[in-house]
């Protein structure tokens, strides 16, 4: 019954959103080309609906739509069919959703909830992880076991997961108050995990995290990247030192021009990571690594 409730729900919204792109054609199908571009992810449809003009509907569709009360367990079942829709207007709204009418609602105990929307497949691209992630982090905040827990994420082989795992603290980098500054160990060994991967979000993920930190606690980023510098692509190393002094930037950034610099990085080998050792022999003049297997 429940299952029922909430499909009829969410197609409800689905008609709301599908009416609104067939009313907007000039200003939809100019951000739909624009999405496609920037996006890369061709499988997923892209309607061309800016996100204020979403919680826009998803406003009217609450107040207009909805034929009972919008409690947490129909939320989160219009949010599951939302997200596993195939297009981002429609898995972005089920994550709006979730923010703007249950956030305040939501435990540790709907921590697997969230996850599982990984887990099957319907969070993908950056827009989607980062806006779940930074629910998950309130969720989570100030509880040791779930932020170990969501922490763990970077051993998964989703990368969009692994991202989760650094942007999910993104805001309690920047507002550290006493108890988040315990578990900046935790993070930093969470990022450090996560930045072997050398994939392009998991290393901006993993910069902005560290960049958050860095304004309240900027020794501790700048010895951090010091010690793990052959872990860095150029671009995350510039997310990661962005908010430190000016000579502390230009420091780190020459700290790795010497060649021989150690590091590894994870490989998809048969489905699964395996880990590979690498020397990171010189920068590119775009800034990208350079990198060649370690003699075994």
């Amino acid at each position: 019954m429940a299952h029922s409730i909430a499909v009829t729900a969410s197609a409800s919204f689905s008609r709301r959103l599908h009416k609104f792109v067939s009313d907007n054609p000039k200003q939809t199908d100019a951000l739909r080309e624009w999405s496609k571009k920037y996006l890369k992810i061709p499988h997923i449809k892209q309607l061309g609906v800016r996100s204020p003009e979403l919680r826009q509907l998803l406003n009217e569709w609450r107040a207009n739509d909805l034929q009972q009360s919008l409690d947490l367990q129909l939320l989160k079942g219009v949010t599951r069919e939302l997200v596993s829709q195939n297009s981002w207007e429609e898995r972005l709204a089920g994550l709006y959703a979730l923010r703007m009418f249950g956030e305040k609602q939501l435990s540790l105990s709907d921590l697997p909830f969230l996850e599982k929307l990984f887990d099957d497949g319907f969070i993908l691209g950056w827009p989607l992880t980062d806006t779940i992630a930074l629910i998950i982090g309130k969720v989570v905040r100030g509880n040791e076991e779930a932020i170990k827990t969501v922490c763990s994420w970077n051993s998964s082989s989703n990368l969009w997961k692994v991202r989760a795992a650094s942007v999910a603290f993104v805001l309690q980098g920047h507002n550290l108050h006493q108890q988040t500054k315990n578990f900046i160990p935790i993070m930093l060994e969470t990022t450090k995990q996560s930045l072997i991967w050398n994939e392009r979000f998991v290393q901006l993920g993993c910069g902005w995290l560290l960049r958050e930190i860095s304004m309240v606690e900027p020794k501790i980023i700048s010895s951090f990247v010091e010690k793990h510098y052959a872990l860095f692509s150029r671009e995350g190393l510039r997310y990661a030192i962005e908010k430190l002094p000016r000579e502390e930037r230009q420091r780190l950034l020459n700290h790795g021009k010497k060649n021989g610099i150690v590091g590894k990085v994870n490989v998809l080998v048969a489905g699964k990571l395996k880990e590979k050792q690498v020397v990171k022999k010189k920068r590119g003049r775009e800034g990208d690594i350079i990198l060649s297997d370690v003699p075994e």
